[in-house]
Order: structure tokens, then C-alpha cells, then sequence
């Protein structure tokens, strides 16, 4: 598809980390997605959640695809007023108003909970790190449906992990042993969890199927060698990132917006017939790739030792392995100029053959960020790269430049993982980054010894109020513990669970619209609300409840908060 001017489209990518069964799946089928229909593809790795803000590449891009909240709202806003489009996948950047690609979690938690109804298990059990919002949600139907069916659900038949990885999974089966769990059957929110659940109840000698039954979340080939024939419910990632292409599509030359929630059906399987055969031959291709890449990875240290002990002059040393993502490299400073504008000043610039270091002085290597690449990278090299991908180097919490790889080989599928090649490259750019903090450090200690001692206030307490916060610099919530109570949730564990819930997991489908547009006003126009809302309790019911919000400015800080005070009306 050509834009209207009869260039090819370039969509781009906002992730916080371009690794993993979930974001690194995601992030391959979008770029596979891309070559079949001949788009330019974009990656931007933003280290983390809510607070990236630099506008890499925006000039270029004709559409946005964000990965749970990447960025900040204020780059989100940024991108609408500049009138690209933009969806995000399983987030909610209200108040703004962006579409939500997302799998159904209340369809998968129920094809979960059938699964071991239908195998005769009535004391069920649900593992998982409850403070995601995805394995939050599928704890919410989780109870619904154990209440639906007058089973038992209290705080016995939860285990809330650490993380949602092996590690977390291993000390949920750590805590179930010592319980001495009267469960049967169990759910775990996430693939890594259950495999380190179900390893740590094998070595203790409980058999799983057998003993009990355990489902889980997330297709993980991992899964075949560690925990095989373990059922799980599939996010059908291809399918959502398939959808993602196809809407941004439509509102690339729409100028009409598509439902605000759109959910991807999950699917089923209990490890046998057709999708065994297609996990082995997909297990084929990834030996073939381990073959391939195995001797960077095994000697992965070393070999980053050694690339950045020469500040990375030696980068394209491992090119051949990932040439499909490497053609050349720059690498970049951010820079400010006397009006605090930030800027990207090319400082080398990595081939096959060379390294060329660039003097700050030739402007025609310097662009503001939404720019990026500068004039003379775009007449030195062709300036319609297929793939390119930026890694934000950090040095502490601050971004000092960016490390980018362009190139224009078709990226076939079978080809070197690219989830190989960005986890070796985040591993040289996070030692980098640690190269240059401790460079740096002297200069900020001797900086901040001349400064005038300050006190650090901190964020405004809020547990005097029954209240939530959103915090719009990050677009993050939080509860009070007298709000929580105030909803019926009492208990220590509910209140780790419930205490960064997004307002809307509350409210009532037919009050949501309304509250909607009155919150969106207030944020606007910096007043105030006074509203009332039905938001559903802890026992599953709904109860009216006054509103009243008003924006928070923090002295000593630039980021705006907003307070909502509940209170129930009879």
C-alpha cells in the first residue's frame, strides 16, 4: 500500500523492550507483517514504562503502533497533534483518546476456568503477579466466574507472584508446598510463571497432569522442552498484531476513528495433533538459528567487553550475523541548544569498512529529534531504509544519545531472530551506558556540592483521602487505602492488588461514556468535577458513588497530578 503522495508507508513501532514472548512476538509478527506488503518498519526500544519522550523519527512515520504504554502521554499527545495515527496495544492513554488493540481476557480466563471445570476440579487456584493490568483482569473474571459457580474464592485461592516470570513461578510453587493447598486445578496468568510453578511441584514430587491440573496463559515454545504438554490459552499474538496493521491502515486513509477497544479471541490448546506439528517444524527453524547465532551469544560478555572497551568502534564486528539489521550504524548525542531545545548531533558513524567520528561542528550531521536521520546521513546513504531500529542509550536515568541500525535486505522469516540480534545489541548498549554514567559521575558530584541543599518533598500523600491519583506526566494510578476500603477492599492483599487499577476497571459500562467526557473537561479546561458513578465493589455489585476531582501542581516539580475523591451516595 502507497501513501497519496505514491510512497511506500513506514509504520512504526514504540516498544519498551523489543525481547520476549509477549513484546518480542508481537514486535516480529508486526515487521513480518510489513515486509509482506513492502512497508518501511521502525522500531524504537523505549527502556521502560510511561516516561519516553523523545519523538525518534516522527517526520517519517505515516502510522504508530505503541506497545502498552511505551511513552509518555505527553509524546502520545504530541503525535496526535501532529496528526499521525496512532493505536496502542492493551493500554488506555486516557484522557486521550487512542484506539486499544487487546487480547480478550475475559474470553481467555473463561475458556481457562472451563477447562478444569469440565475435568472436575471445584477447588481452583489462580498464580500470577496481579499488579499487570492483563493478569489483573483475568483474576477479576477469574472470581467472577468462581462466584458465578458458588465455588470458594478468598485469599487461598490466589497466589500473587513477584514478577511474571520463572522466577515468580517458582516461588508461587514454593508458597503452594507450604500452604498445603487444597487446590486442584490452577490458573496461572503467565507461561513463565507456570513453568517455574510447575517445575518447582515436580521436584517436590507432585505430578502435574496427574495430581493436579495446571493451564496457563501464553504460547512459549519454551514450554515443548520445559514443562510439555502443559494446556495454555493462546493470545493469538499473530492475529493482534495482524489486526494492528490493518487498522492503522484504515485510519491512515480514513479520517474516521475505529472502535475504541478492539479484542483479538484467544484459542485453546492442550499441546497436541496440528499444533504439535507445527510447534516442531517451527522448533527446526529456531535450532537453525541458534546454530547460527550461538557463538555470539555463548561468548556474548566477552564479546561485549570488547566493543565497548573501543566505544563501540568495534559494533560491526558481528554485522555477518545479523546483516539482515545491520547494514551501518550511527551513533548519536542528545545536545540542547541555548533555548533548552533538544537536538541529535551524529557522533560516528559504523560500515563493514570504517568508523567516521564527526566533529560537532558540521551542522548537516544535526537534527531535532523528530527529524532524525540529519541531512547528511540522508544524502550519504539511501534515505528509504527498509528496517531501522534505535536503542536510547542511558547514562543513569538520563538519555544521553542513540544508538541506530538501518538496512534495506528483505527480512525474510526464517531468517536471523531479531530477537537475537536487539537482546545482544541492549546488552552493549545498557554496558555502554554504564561506561559513560561512571564517567560522568565525578562532574555530577562536584555539580551538586556547589548546589544549595534543597528538600526533596516527594509526591503528595494521599492516604488521608479516599481518593486516586493520576499522575498525567506517566498516566499511572493510585489508590488510597481509604478509597479501597471504601469499594470493600479491606485486606492487605487486595490492597496490593487493586492499588494501581485503572478507574475504568471500575466503572459501569453504561455510566463509562459519561465519566468519560466529564473527566476529559475537567483535565481540559484545569477545573474542577463533581459527578456521581456506579463502580462495581469488591463483592461484584455496583454502588453509587460521588466523584469530585481537580487538578494537583506540586511546588518544586513540573508534573501536574489529579485527584479524585470518592464518596458513597445512599
Amino acid at each position: 500500500m502507497l501513501d497519496n503522495a505514491g510512497r511506500k508507508l513506514h509504520i512504526a513501532v514504540f516498544a519498551p523492550y523489543l525481547q520476549g514472548d509477549y513484546m518480542g512476538e508481537i514486535i516480529n509478527q508486526l515487521r513480518d507483517s510489513c515486509n509482506l506488503k513492502h512497508y518501511r518498519f521502525s522500531a524504537v526500544r523505549t527502556n521502560g514504562f510511561g516516561e519516553f519522550n523523545l519523538g525518534l523519527g516522527l517526520d517519517q512515520y505515516d502510522g504508530i503502533i505503541v506497545i502498552r504504554n511505551a511513552v509518555s502521554p505527553k509524546l502520545i499527545e504530541r503525535i496526535q497533534n501532529r496528526g499521525i495515527p496512532l493505536l496502542a496495544v492493551a493500554h488506555d492513554y486516557f484522557p486521550l483518546d487512542v484506539p486499544i488493540v487487546t487480547s480478550d481476557n475475559d474470553a481467555g480466563t473463561e475458556l481457562a476456568f472451563n477447562y478444569l471445570r469440565e475435568r472436575g476440579h471445584s477447588e481452583l487456584l489462580f498464580v500470577g503477579d496481579i499488579t499487570q493490568y492483563d493478569l489483573r483482569k483475568r483474576y477479576e473474571r477469574f472470581v467472577e466466574l468462581c462466584r458465578d459457580a458458588d465455588l470458594n474464592c478468598g485469599t487461598d485461592h490466589i497466589i500473587c507472584t513477584p514478577n511474571a516470570i520463572f522466577s515468580g513461578g517458582l516461588a508461587a510453587g514454593r508458597e503452594f508446598l507450604e500452604r498445603t493447598a487444597r487446590a486442584t486445578g490452577v490458573i496461572c496468568g503467565a507461561g513463565h510463571t507456570a513453568m517455574g510453578f510447575v517445575r518447582k511441584l515436580h521436584d517436590a514430587g507432585i505430578k502435574c497432569p496427574g495430581d493436579i491440573d495446571v493451564i496457563t496463559f501464553d504460547a512459549i515454545q519454551l514450554m515443548q522442552a520445559m514443562t510439555p504438554g502443559l494446556p495454555y490459552v493462546d493470545q493469538n499474538l499473530d492475529v493482534l498484531a495482524l489486526r494492528c496493521i490493518t487498522t492503522l491502515e484504515g485510519m491512515i486513509h480514513s479520517s474516521t476513528l475505529p472502535t475504541r477497544v478492539i479484542t483479538i479471541a484467544p484459542t485453546i490448546f492442550d499441546n497436541q495433533g496440528e499444533r504439535e506439528t507445527k510447534e516442531s517444524a517451527q522448533a527446526q527453524t529456531d535450532l537453525h538459528q541458534l546454530a547460527q547465532t550461538g557463538a555470539v551469544l555463548h561468548n556474548s560478555l566477552e564479546i561485549t567487553q570488547d566493543i565497548v572497551a573501543t566505544r563501540l568502534d568495534k559494533i560491526m564486528t558481528v554485522a555477518p550475523l545479523f546483516d539482515q539489521f545491520m547494514e551501518f550504524g550511527v551513533l548519536s548525542c542528545l545536545v540542547h541548544d541555548g533555548q533548552r531545545r533538544a537536538h541529535l548531533h551524529v557522533h560516528k558513524i559504523f560500515t563493514l569498512t570504517d568508523v567516521s567520528v564527526i566533529r560537532s561542528n558540521q551542522r548537516e550531521y544535526t537534527c531535532t529529534p523528530d527529524s532524525f536521520p540529519p541531512p547528511a546521513i540522508r544524502n550519504e546513504f539511501n534515505g528509504q531504509h527498509k528496517v531501522t531500529i534505535h536503542f536510547p542509550v542511558f547514562s543513569g536515568d538520563h538519555i544521553w544519545g542513540v544508538l541506530t541500525f538501518f538496512a534495506d535486505k528483505t527480512c525474510d522469516k526464517d531468517a536471523i531472530s531479531f530477537v537475537n540480534f536487539s537482546s545482544f545489541i541492549d546488552n552493549i548498549v545498557f554496558s555502554y551506558g554504564k561506561v559513560l554514567e561512571v564517567l560522568t559521575l565525578e562532574q555530577e558530584l562536584k555539580k551538586n556540592e556547589r548546589k544549595a541543599p534543597h528538600i526533596n518533598r516527594g509526591p503528595m500523600p494521599i492516604g488521608n483521602l479516599p481518593s486516586f491519583e493520576w499522575d498525567l506526566e506517566k498516566g499511572s494510578v493510585q489508590w488510597s487505602d481509604i478509597a479501597l476500603e471504601l469499594l470493600g477492599f479491606t485486606t492487605e492483599l487486595e490492597k496490593t492488588i487493586y492499588r494501581k487499577m485503572e478507574i475504568f476497571d471500575r466503572v459501569h459500562p453504561d455510566d463509562e461514556h459519561k465519566l468519560r467526557k466529564e473527566l476529559t473537561a475537567s483535565l481540559s479546561n484545569l477545573g474542577t468535577l463533581a459527578t456521581a458513578a456506579r463502580l462495581k465493589t469488591a463483592e461484584g455489585d455496583y454502588r453509587y458513588y460521588s466523584l469530585q476531582g481537580e487538578i494537583l501542581h506540586e511546588e518544586d516539580s513540573r508534573a501536574v497530578r489529579y485527584r479524585c475523591c470518592l464518596s458513597l451516595l445512599n
